[in-house]
């Protein structure tokens, strides 16, 4: 009986090893950010719509703002400070994050769970500033950004979760597992969006924030349960917490990785892949921050009506990127830099579509140009993962991560300047800023193809876990390479 309760508390205390691990915990999350960082957009623009309001307005009886263009002016200045202090802050925490998680023992975990707990609080925050709804729209938004930004936010969350599969995938399946954990992203940003304006209307502000609350504890939940700790043993770095950890060293070492030579041009092709990194997520950021007013104000909008459209690109987005990753890279094999190519060409459309639309019924066909982009957002971390070995993963998601906060900390202020000063003349000239970040990605796509188009990208040694694992359970104790790839997934 002894035995049997000892082996019951062993499989409570070890988390399922199954092929699922992060994805449940990613949906959760990324669904969880998604509504509350648009529900929170628009409790900014309802706290300007009427300033001397002291209570939330009934979204039920109207869906009207009194001063619709005051409002959205005020809502695009606060966006300007407001994108500097969170990925200014956010990029302090995972310049370190990465180089720490790969010092001491490939630990991927703390990096998903902490971002987790930072959404609870900016939520928390939410409600407050909802109830006393007398505060100041910058009062809140600079504390929407504080709370979320001190904990890495979502780029700490995607190092975590793109280290991890690395970790416990080998090379062949690896684009197509990563696509398909991208895929999570807009699958959960569509029923995220979906569903923001129905609850919005009916649950109010503080019922929709509270929502979120207990969807990222749900998340947390099926993280304890999926996510296995991949980890492997180390020796304690010997110092300070400084010194291991918050060393400016660390990051020269880290940046160091991205420099060094490689055979089949991997330094180059590495270096390209680091640079298209923020060139592929910055204008889909800058875009996503602005759409919703830029919708309201050319085509007059409404919570519901927003729901619908985006949810409409949003799925266009999910079937291309099980289309292309599952299809075109898994089974046609297809170069993973010639994806990146098309998805390109289908985004600079895309934007031009945007650019120049003026009528609703044309309007509609824009978002089947979106088809490849969720590729595109992971491609470049694919390609780039086979570049480097297992231990020099977190380092090298950290420097991708970096590139693309120092890029979002200049762009997507611009993104809400330039709207802010278009409002009334031309309010999609921000679309502008898309086309010139994203032309230079054939450059660096068509170069990466050169280099490849006659071989595949070799495995490095250290990073190929398909030799060393015979199943889903592999026993760590038949080899101690094994130790850390208990849980490979092929797919």
């Amino acid at each position: 009986m002894a035995i049997h309760a000892s082996a019951f508390k062993l499989t409570r205390a070890i988390p399922l090893r199954c092929g699922v691990t992060v994805e449940p915990m990613l949906f959760c999350y990324f669904l969880s950010t998604v509504i509350s960082s648009t529900v929170g957009s628009n409790l900014l623009l309802r706290k300007g719509c009427d300033l001397g309001a002291t209570a939330a307005p009934n979204l039920q009886n109207s869906s009207l703002c009194l001063m619709e263009k005051e409002s959205q002016h005020g809502v695009a200045a606060i966006n300007v400070w407001k994108h500097i202090i969170q990925e200014l802050m956010s990029l302090v925490f995972i310049m370190f994050a990465g180089p720490w998680s790969d010092n001491h023992g490939r630990r991927r975990r703390p990096l998903m769970f902490v971002p987790v707990f930072g959404q609870i609080l900016c939520d928390t925050f939410n409600i407050l500033f909802t109830v006393f709804w007398q505060v100041s729209p910058a009062v809140t938004g600079i504390m929407q950004a504080l709370t979320s930004a001190s904990t890495g936010t979502f780029h700490c969350f995607l190092i975590g979760v793109f280290a991890y599969l690395s970790d416990v995938t080998d090379e062949s399946n690896r684009t197509m597992r990563l696509g398909y954990a991208t895929a999570i992203l807009p699958l959960s940003a569509t029923l995220g969006i979906l569903s923001f304006g129905y609850l919005n209307v009916k649950l109010g502000f503080v019922g929709v924030f509270a929502l979120n609350i207990g969807i990222n504890v749900l998340g947390l939940c099926l993280g304890s349960l999926f996510i296995y700790d991949s980890s492997v043993p180390y020796k304690s770095p010997s110092g300070s917490l400084y010194k291991t950890t918050l060393d400016p060293s660390i990051i020269a070492k880290s940046f160091k990785i991205i420099f060094v030579k490689r055979e089949y041009h991997k330094r180059i092709i590495l270096i390209l892949m680091v640079l298209a990194s923020p060139l592929t997520s910055t204008p889909f950021a800058g875009e996503i921050s602005l759409l919703y007013l830029y919708l309201r104000n050319r085509f007059g909008f409404s919570e519901i009506d927003f729901s619908l459209f985006n949810g409409y690109i949003l799925v266009v987005m999910l079937l291309g990127t099980v289309f292309s990753l599952g299809i075109l890279s898994r089974r046609l094999r297809m170069n993973d830099s010639l994806i990146g190519l098309i998805s390109t060409v289908f985004d600079i459309s895309t934007i031009l579509g945007f650019l120049f639309v003026s009528k609703f019924k044309y309007l509609l066909f824009i978002p089947p140009l979106e088809f490849f982009r969720g590729a595109a957002l992971a491609i470049s971390g694919s390609i780039a993962s086979k570049c480097v070995e297992s231990h020099e993963l977190g380092s090298m998601n950290s420097i991708k991560m970096i590139s693309e906060n120092l890029m979002k900390i200049v762009i997507l202020p611009l993104y809400n300047i330039v709207y802010n000063y278009t409002l009334e003349t031309m309010p999609s000239a921000f679309f502008i800023i898309s086309l010139c970040l994203t032309v230079p990605l054939l450059g660096c796509f068509g170069t990466t193809y050169y280099y490849t188009q006659n071989h595949e990208m070799t495995p490095n040694q250290g990073n190929n876990l398909e030799s060393n694992s015979t199943g889903l359970n592999a026993d760590p104790s038949n080899n101690k390479s094994t130790q850390n790839i208990i849980g490979s997934v092929h797919m």
